[in-house]
């Protein structure tokens, strides 16, 4: 059995409030699944109740102690507690007499106690009762199971040949682990003895047998305890591997290897081939030296050439034991000087290097210079044999610089071995030339277009005609990416070149770009047809050329071969004219007139029969005016709508306007949804404004009016065919903001023609009309579908 060591802590108030997730605690003394048993309960063996029962719970676990906590509901007469452990044999059926007095603890006002001492992954098993000052036990708790944190198992990493008679293991650490026990055995899977215990995680294993195989595993020791075995790994004792280093002699051709003597070996092979990978020869065996130098003559430039040595030891039960091999080491011949070098300017503060691809080369160093005679600096290293390309930047703009190419190969220390030096180029670094794009898409008009070149301050675009020899700026000065030649002749054909400047630093030159200036003209840009109507629209190309028309919308307008527009339906449609890479595009839209009456409660009673056998389409009905009131109601309006509908005639509705606010705009919006209840429109809801109190407002605040009344019947009743009616004077002046272009436009101009260049929906033309069905003068309107 092992010592216990009873630890006590002092403190009252400490509480832990968390376990470690390797361990398992559990607090439920039972028999049975969720059955709680206390020893009054299952035994003879009663305590004073005048002590009640410990509530006992784990504080925390480790891999060789546990700690107990306790509350108590009462301890004025407590004089301290006795812990007692059960055995695991006994768990299910333990009497008094079973359990063992592992501690007291002598001070009621204590609640933690630490067992210590304890073997890692274990089961253990406590309770507690308390005691008065007469040593009398009181009721006793319910048991608490604890299981001790597993000791981790170290991992056996390798095991490295130090000398033929000694190697070296190394092992992970595990982080509560005190110590590491090493065993031996000449067997994998039997006859290990220990043979060391240490305390850091790597072991040298000496006086082993040269030739033979030993198998090795690990155990981690904490205090007492002891983990599982670790893997079990094997080496043969044989030589320790050479470090081996190559030196290529370029003056008298030969390959210099050189290694280290290794501890114990007998004598060393020298193995050689023409690949990694391939069959390599043995070319030489060595015996003596403690720092031994093979040379190798029979070797070619140009040739690359893999080495490695072995050690060997002579023994008398195994015969030679050869370590393992060096690790492969190439040697290459020094690279020939790079051809072609090539230096040009890329940027304002860069040039780009361009070379010949050297033979057997693994990469190229670059170097430049201020001075062709002066010392060099390294601008670049470039890993590769087949890169021949580099940018070497951060250069100062219109400074002269001095370049040069070497090509490299690695030895086998992976140092370079660096080749003859390219010729030296020279060249600055100046603005890089524009991309310029030229086209023709106005009349007597060329665009040019570049995209931004790096470093560039501005630029200087140069033209010349066809046929002439010489340049001329016909700009400079420019910031930014685009210039437009004006003013140009038809039919005569322009070349430019652009060039960017930084500071007094002139860029490269464009490529020359071309194109002849040409024209096309249009008789009209925007105009309105009759459904049913035609249009001839004139165009005309300089230098002559075929017109090609289209529409973009032929269910609406179609055009002709010779710009013959037919109007099909209402709506809008853009015709286009191209000719000479010149687009023009004509704006056509196509409307039904149609004859139209508005009437209101002075025309009386109406004769709507009449009215339409008269050859009016379509009537606009007032529904009354101003705030939503029923003395404001038009009484004609339901009669006038009853009479529109029952003779199948399109109408729509106004509401004069008083308002001079958002609030009285609301109300007026309310009025019309209240007298239009129930009813369908086919025409318009129209915002009649006109008032004199409402010509003193400002445009922001008839705007206002505008957008509440809008806005209202749209999201409080779900009206979207509104607009405003205003005479052509309110609608030049007062209502110009581009806001009423979205809705319809009703403009009211007593004259034989309207003149109002925005769209619109209807014209008042007349005051003075008369209608049949209609006693007395009538307002008189063409209305466009």
């Amino acid at each position: 059995m092992k010592k216990r060591f009873i630890a006590i802590l002092l403190s009252a108030s400490l509480l832990f409030t968390s376990v470690s997730a390797s361990s398992v605690i559990e607090s439920n003394a039972k028999t049975k699944e969720n059955e709680v048993v206390t020893l009054d309960e299952t035994r003879a063996m009663t305590a004073d109740e005048k002590l009640s029962a410990p509530v006992l719970k784990m504080s925390s676990v480790s891999y060789d102690s546990v700690t107990l906590k306790w509350t108590m509901e009462n301890i004025s007469e407590v004089a301290g507690y006795n812990i007692y452990e059960i055995p695991y044999s006994k768990i299910d059926n333990y009497k008094k007499n079973d359990l063992k007095l592992i501690a007291k603890v002598e001070s009621g006002a204590t609640f933690t106690y630490t067992v210590s001492d304890l073997e890692n992954a274990k089961n253990y098993y406590y309770l507690i009762c308390a005691y008065d000052s007469n040593k009398t036990e009181g009721n006793y708790s319910e048991y608490v199971k604890a299981t001790t944190k597993t000791l981790g198992v170290s991992t056996l990493k390798s095991i490295t040949n130090i000398s033929n008679t000694s190697v070296k293991l190394n092992f992970s650490k595990v982080s509560a682990a005190t110590a590491y026990e090493i065993y031996r055995s000449n067997s994998k899977t039997s006859g290990f003895k220990r043979i060391a215990t240490v305390t850091t995680t790597n072991y040298l294993d000496e006086n082993l047998t040269c030739g033979r195989t030993y198998y090795y595993k690990i155990r981690t020791v904490k205090n007492n305890n002891l983990s599982e075995f670790s893997n079990v790994l094997s080496i043969k004792a044989k030589p320790a591997k050479i470090k081996v280093t190559l030196r290529y002699d370029s003056a008298l051709s030969y390959v210099r290897i050189n290694f280290k003597t290794v501890e114990g070996a007998t004598g060393y092979t020298v193995y050689k081939s023409l690949s990694k990978d391939g069959s390599f020869k043995r070319i030489a065996k060595i015996k003596s030296g403690k720092e031994l130098t093979f040379i190798d003559k029979d070797v070619k430039k140009g040739q690359k050439y893999y080495y490695m040595v072995k050690a060997y030891k002579t023994t008398k039960t195994y015969g030679n034991i050869y370590s393992d091999s060096s690790v492969v080491k190439t040697v290459k011949m020094i690279p020939k000087a790079v051809d072609n070098l090539n230096a040009a300017s890329s940027t304002y503060n860069s040039v780009k290097l361009t070379w010949k691809a050297s033979s057997k080369a693994e990469g190229y160093r670059i170097y430049y210079s201020t001075n062709k005679e002066g010392s060099y600096t390294l601008a670049a290293d470039i890993k590769g044999q087949s890169k021949t390309a580099t940018i070497v930047s951060s250069l100062k703009c219109g400074k002269k610089y001095y370049f040069k190419v070497r090509a490299y190969q690695k030895d086998d220390n992976n140092k370079k071995i660096i080749g003859y030096s390219s010729e030296i180029k020279c060249t600055k670094p100046v603005p890089s030339a524009p991309s310029v794009k030229i086209t023709a898409s106005a009349s007597n008009k060329l665009i040019l277009s570049w995209k931004k070149v790096a470093g560039a301050k501005s630029y200087v675009v140069l033209r010349r005609l066809v046929g002439e020899s010489s340049y001329k700026i016909v700009k400079a000065g420019l910031t930014n990416t685009e210039f437009t030649n004006s003013k140009l002749k038809a039919g005569q054909k322009y070349v430019y070149k652009v060039y960017a400047i930084r500071g007094l630093v002139v860029g490269k030159y464009s490529k020359a770009v071309s194109k002849m200036a040409v024209s096309l003209d249009v008789s009209v840009t925007s105009t309105s047809i009759l459904k049913g109507g035609k249009l001839k629209i004139t165009a005309t190309a300089s230098p002559k050329a075929t017109v090609k028309w289209s529409s973009s919308k032929t269910s609406v307008a179609t055009v002709s071969s010779k710009g013959v527009v037919s109007a099909k339906k209402n709506g809008t449609a853009y015709i286009y004219a191209k000719a000479n890479g010149i687009q023009k595009k004509i704006k056509v839209v196509v409307f039904t007139q149609i004859n139209g009456i508005d009437v209101s409660k002075w025309q009386g009673s109406i004769n709507w029969s009449q009215v339409k056998a008269s050859g009016i389409g379509a009537a606009i009905l007032r529904v009354g005016s101003g705030n939503n009131v029923a003395s404001q109601d038009d009484p004609t309006f339901a009669t006038n709508a009853n009479g529109c509908q029952s003779v199948g005639m399109s109408y729509g509705v106004y509401i004069y306007s008083y308002a001079l606010n958002i609030s009285e705009a609301v109300s007026e919006a309310d009025h019309v949804a209240r007298m239009l209840k129930g009813r369908s429109l086919s025409y318009p809801i129209f915002l009649d404004m006109e008032d004199g109190s409402q010509g003193a407002l400002s445009n922001s605040q008839i705007l206002d009016i505008a957008k509440t009344f809008i806005g209202t019947l749209r999201d409080k009743y779900g009206y979207t065919n509104v607009g405003i009616y205003a005479n052509y004077y309110w609608w030049t002046t007062k209502l110009t903001d581009s806001y009423y272009d979205g809705y319809k436009r009703w403009v009211a101009r007593y004259n034989s023609f309207l003149g109002y260049n925005k769209s619109y929906f209807g014209w008042q033309y007349s005051s003075t009309g008369r209608v049949a069905g209609i006693a007395g003068n009538v307002d008189m309107d063409y209305f466009y579908g």
